[in-house]
């Protein structure tokens, strides 16, 4: 945990908002002082071979700062070996409530950075992609080594395998998950992987939470394959069963053609899962391609029935299957409302409500029953007094088709419900446009004021893949499938003979680089001309994109402003390039001579950029 890492600042300042509140942990840390942490390194020194290069014994410093932190370094000295140093910052003693074997496993993971000489180790800092990965590799190390000094010592390394628990019980809640698993400390279940004796479970759980990762990022088809792979690993994982129903349900309505879903009222989902993107096809018809998916979405959605016959998130997927029928078959349709109908009766939440409502609304319109599925929706909606009762695929529903009657006394509400809407979606929804329209529309004839921010305000979903020679190149899938797509790499070349679990991969000479860690890209990146990435908006229901493609003149990309962007360095080979970093996306552009040089998928790179 070294003392420059933010990540690990904001994991743990986030938890001591929690810890800080209880008078007993407070005590805990006033108490502990720098004996105590002298006689825990004491008692680990014996199994923990002292580096050459640096002065001992450590000196043991407790410091009296509220942030959770920390770190093993090094102090300078004139004429001298630099000192070892090892700080304690008591919001860390907060944070392990009151548990002296996580701090001691918090001392030994430090005590093992100086033993290994990582506060002298420069290379890391070559580039932003090799400074993140080598410090993974650091941190493994570090970790693999602090366990067994526990075994040795007698403690133990239980501690150290809660200690990672207890971060992923309180850590990165508000980051993207594809950012927690692939910054420069390991996502807390791959650290505890490393030094498990069975890591089985953990391995699955790790699939599992990249599925969830393609789900944000709307890689649909490849969040099945994440999902069957973590049901593999570990069968009791049932979840999985439902997250694959559900991805591959959300994968078949992404690729209708856009203007046949146009013509739906939009489903919700349900929680977890981001609500589908419309591809941009002319077609106003399901193909037999969108019926294969549909066929494969049902058969995903009965093996999670067959494992969980009384779930009821996996009766929802169910009923909303039969709802999205491609044939619109009058017997589906029918059959999916009213399991939704049973659903709804025994809903506990206002949101459950909600979205129960909106999907039976889908099936009605479907089945021609226009007024009636807007009706049923806006009068639970206008009867619930709660936030939760907003729903965005309601409001669209509502705002893009004929409205329902609604008294002088509702107006305002129904307006409201609008104008959020207009507010945080993208304009290049299908449905935007409408919606605007009889929004404004409707506040004319009501006497109302039309005020919502109708510029949008909207996201960005991250770019987490490259498209190359017809292959969607994806984090966090397996580097297994890339090589199936690719074929062998040409060059599998390590960065530090020490660390062999990561290096880079190269294809069609050293125009495709992929950066590996453990069997996982972190870094996708095409030199290839004709190579892409599409940006698009966190409204799942928009047909617009932002494309830039290799060998594109930067004159053609007015929307991107380059001059204003970051500077990010990244390895290429032997050789050090500097890109332009786009904050937030998870990309970076390589430009030459005023032409788009290259593309990166660069996960990692906002907290260089903090």
């Amino acid at each position: 945990m070294h003392s420059n890492s933010k990540l690990f600042r904001a994991v743990l300042v986030a938890a001591l908002a929690v810890a800080a509140s209880c008078t007993a942990f407070a005590n805990f840390a006033r108490e502990f002082g720098v004996a105590d942490l002298q006689k825990m390194v004491k008692e680990l020194e014996p199994f923990c071979p002292r580096n050459p290069d640096y002065l001992y014994p450590i000196l043991c410093e407790v410091e009296q700062n509220p942030e959770p932190n920390a770190y093993a370094t090094i102090r300078e000295q004139e004429g001298k070996k630099p000192q070892a140093v090892m700080v304690v910052q008591t919001g860390i003693l907060d944070f392990v409530n009151n548990d002296l074997g996580m701090l001691r496993a918090v001392v030994a993971h430090e005590m093992s950075h100086l033993s290994k000489g990582h506060a002298l180790d420069k290379t890391r800092y070559a580039s932003d992609d090799l400074y993140v990965l080598y410090t993974r590799q650091q941190e493994y190390e570090a970790d693999v080594m602090g366990a067994s000094m526990l075994q040795r010592a007698g403690f133990g390394k239980q501690s150290m395998l809660d200690l990672f628990d207890l971060f992923e019980k309180q850590g990165r809640k508000e980051i993207p998950r594809i950012i927690g698993m692939t910054n420069d400390h390991a996502d807390p279940k791959a650290r505890a992987a490393e030094i498990t004796q069975n890591p089985i479970v953990l391995k699955s759980l790790l699939e599992y939470d990249a599925g969830l990762a393609m789900i944000e990022t709307r890689k649909f088809e490849q969040a099945v394959g994440a999902f069957e792979r973590a049901l593999a690993k570990e069968p009791n994982l049932k979840d999985a069963l439902v997250m694959a129903g559900q991805a591959a349900l959300m994968d078949y309505y992404d690729r209708l053609p856009g203007n046949l879903t146009v013509n739906y009222f939009r489903p919700d989902f349900g929680p977890v899962i981001q609500n589908p993107t419309v591809s941009a096809k002319a077609a106003s018809q399901a193909t037999d391609a969108d019926r294969m998916r549909y066929d494969r979405a049902v058969s995903t959605i009965a093996k999670a029935a067959a494992a969980l016959p009384a779930n009821i998130r996996v009766r929802e997927l169910s009923a909303l299957a039969l709802v999205l029928d491609p044939d619109q078959t009058a017997s589906k349709l029918a059959a999916g409302v009213k399991e939704m109908e049973t659903l709804l009766k025994s809903a506990l939440t206002v949101a459950d409500k909600v979205r129960y409502t909106n999907n039976i609304a889908l099936g009605l319109q479907r089945q021609n029953k226009l007024k009636e599925a807007s009706t049923r929706l806006w009068t639970l909606m206008s009867s619930l007094d709660s936030p939760d009762a907003y729903n965005p695929a309601a409001a669209e529903n509502l705002g893009a088709w004929p409205l329902p009657s609604v008294d002088k006394k509702s107006a305002p509400v129904l307006a409201e419900t609008l104008a959020i809407w207009l507010e945080t979606s993208h304009p290049g929804n299908l449905n935007y446009a409408k919606v605007l329209k009889q929004y404004q529309e409707f506040c004319t004839k009501n006497g109302l004021t039309a005020e919502p921010d109708i510029e949008g305000n909207f996201g960005l979903t991250r770019v987490v893949s490259v498209h190359v020679d017809g292959n969607d190149l994806v984090m966090l899938m397996p580097v297994t499938d890339i090589v199936k797509m690719l074929g062998k790499a040409e060059v599998f070349g390590t960065y530090n003979p020490s660390y062999k679990e990561f290096g880079e991969m190269r294809w069609s000479s050293g125009e495709i680089l992929i950066m590996v860690d453990r069997g996982q890209p972190f870094r996708i990146t095409s030199y290839k001309l004709g190579s892409y990435v599409d940006i698009t908006p966190a409204d799942t229901f928009s047909q617009d994109a932002l494309r830039i493609t290799v060998g594109q003149a930067v004159a053609d990309l007015k929307w991107l402003p380059l001059d204003e962007l970051p500077d990010i360095n990244l390895v290429r080979s032997a050789t050090v390039e500097t890109w332009k970093y786009l904050p937030g996306l998870g990309l970076a552009v390589c430009v030459e001579k005023d032409k788009i040089k290259g593309v990166s998928v660069v996960p990692f790179g906002d907290y260089d950029q903090q």
